[in-house]
């Protein structure tokens, strides 16, 4: 039934513009699309099911298109994404399917064990931007070149995106908890998919090329609490977080 709604919405147009960067698109077989940005944020079959995808951007403005636009119930708790469907909640995951019958594939573990592993991965994840914040005040993070992980430091051609990123390989960031290695790189790639202002970018690059004075006349307040939130939300991003 959605399907034949939003195949009834496109008509005879190959794709249609309904928000603002988010279209609908026909798909050569037969399928329904809803791209939001460059991702295809849910697809409708032809045989009644869904396939969601948050494309990793797990944010509150792509929420908003799942539920207004494809008419779905998810929500957020404690950075973790969760899905209503047929009377029961499934825990997000991208590439899981919705059903016509109302059981759901490819969801994420049951919304407990979700609820614990989601909290204590924000809890790794904000000791480490706590200890890379640290270590960069003091001088102790270069700035980026080729000795950086080959995952974070390595970009494709187009696009010029991280290697681990591109590939959705999570496991060197788990390795760089473990071993408090704070990637320049790292950093680097959080603040431009993220933004902090000019004079968070001046520190970040004072504070690596080792010009403190530079570094001071900048201050570490704002521009510290900038990059930390960057850092965090990219790492919740990489990791299946809500960003």
């Amino acid at each position: 039934m959605e399907t034949m709604v939003q195949d009834a919405r496109l008509g005879t147009r190959p794709q249609k513009k309904i928000g603002h960067n988010t279209w609908l698109l026909r798909k050569p077989d037969g399928a329904v699309a809803l791209k939001y940005h460059e991702t295809e944020v849910v697809t409708w079959k032809p045989d009644g099911s869904i396939v969601l995808d948050s494309g990793g951007w797990r944010t509150s403005t792509t929420k908003v298109r799942l539920n207004y636009y494809a008419s779905l119930n998810v929500y957020q708790d404690n950075r973790v994404w969760y899905v209503k469907h047929g009377g029961a909640v499934y825990t997000f995951k991208d590439g899981m399917v919705l059903k016509p019958d109302g059981s759901v594939e490819g969801a994420g573990p049951k919304a407990s064990q979700a609820s614990r592993e989601g909290a204590k991965l924000r809890g790794r994840i904000n000791r480490y931007v706590k200890g890379y914040m640290a270590a960069l005040a003091a001088g102790k993070v270069g700035a980026p070149g080729a000795g950086d992980c080959f995952f974070c430091g390595m970009v494709t051609v187009e696009g010029r995106i991280p290697l681990g990123e591109a590939q959705k390989d999570t496991s060197h960031l788990d390795t760089h908890f473990k071993e408090r290695y704070y990637v320049p790189s790292l950093l680097a790639r959080a603040a431009e998919v993220f933004g902090v202002s000019m004079a968070a970018k001046d520190y970040m690059a004072a504070r690596m090329t080792g010009d403190s004075q530079a570094a001071e006349t900048w201050g570490g307040g704002i521009c510290t609490r900038q990059l930390s939130s960057a850092l965090r939300r990219y790492l919740y991003r990489q990791l299946g977080l809500a960003a």
